[in-house]
């Protein structure tokens, strides 16, 4: 019985599931070090986007206009996702005149800063993003405002743009999507 247990497995069956188990293993490991990669660049971006932030805070206090209709309010409830979007739309020449946390902060600072346009998550708190859109329009009726939501559902979009939306973009969102939604609003 002891030469049995040392001899190398022979059986064909048992040997391809040990392959497909390390194949396995082998592109899990691939799996972490890309996400390790991605890891690693968010919290680079993080970063930059804290430094970016403080200045943000203090443009907010007194906003200064760009004359080419490319002033942009931000709405998101999730700071970081706020950081991400405000990063992505001023990596491709937009400005940032304000952010907000809330859909009641979102009108205060709309009336406030006077923007070109709006994105507006949807699931705001205080006063949801579809509400604020409404709020938003009553009183700028031109202000271009953009919704976004994880809410797919036909109804929900008809709402949002009934209530004040120029578009509404479901969640994940991809970037480029959503520029070019932006940059088809501030042409128009």
């Amino acid at each position: 019985m002891v030469e049995k247990q040392n001899e190398p497995l022979k059986d064909p069956e048992v040997l391809e599931v040990i392959e497909h188990l390390l194949e396995m293993c082998m592109e899990r490991e691939e799996q972490i070090a890309k996400l390790n990669l991605k890891i690693e660049k968010l919290n680079k971006n993080i970063k930059s986007d804290k430094s970016d932030s403080r200045k943000t805070n203090s443009d907010e206090k007194s906003p200064k206009r760009n004359s080419d209709g490319k002033a942009i309010l931000v709405a998101m409830g999730s700071d970081y996702l706020q950081r991400q979007m405000s990063s992505l739309l001023k990596s491709n020449g937009y400005e940032i005149v304000g952010t907000a946390h809330d859909g009641q902060e979102a009108i205060r600072l709309s009336a406030d800063t006077k923007p070109d346009l709006i994105v507006l998550d949807s699931d705001l708190p205080i006063v949801d993003g579809i509400q604020a859109a409404s709020h938003i329009k009553q009183n700028e009726p031109t202000v271009k405002i953009v919704i976004l939501s994880f809410n797919r559902n036909k109804d929900a979009i008809l709402r949002a743009i009934r209530f004040g939306a120029d578009d509404y973009i479901a969640k994940p969102i991809q970037p480029e999507r959503l520029l070019q939604v932006i940059n088809n609003l501030i042409a128009s």
